[in-house]
């Protein structure tokens, strides 16, 4: 999402073609430590939430009741689960990240 709408619209239908965003590639150099990360944009949600509400609700009481009301089998599927630490399997789903970022 903080790639932009288009990258986002994008990498929702196919999250492989993160291996084509220019930073994503710069940050799988070999010579680079570097992970893209930025965890103030984790509370982007909560933020755009409470300045909404104006202080009527905050978003983690508005979530907290939200989760109340769930049960636990009808959350919504994420998609096909797979184990994000098998190499063959990212390799299969993921073949372009996969050549970007794990060893040959």
């Amino acid at each position: 999402m903080a790639l932009g709408r288009d990258w986002c619209e994008r990498v929702r239908t196919d999250p492989d073609a993160l291996a084509e965003h220019h930073p994503v590639v710069v940050a799988a150099a070999p010579t680079r430590d570097y992970v893209i990360f930025d965890e103030a944009f984790g509370y982007t949600a909560a933020e755009a939430f409470d300045r909404r509400a104006a202080g009527a609700e905050s978003y983690w009481d508005a979530y907290a009741a939200y989760r109340m009301t769930r049960r636990a089998d009808t959350e919504v599927a994420m998609g096909e689960e797979f184990d994000f630490d098998d190499d063959g399997a990212m390799r299969e789903r993921l073949p372009r990240l996969a050549r970007l970022y794990l060893p040959v």
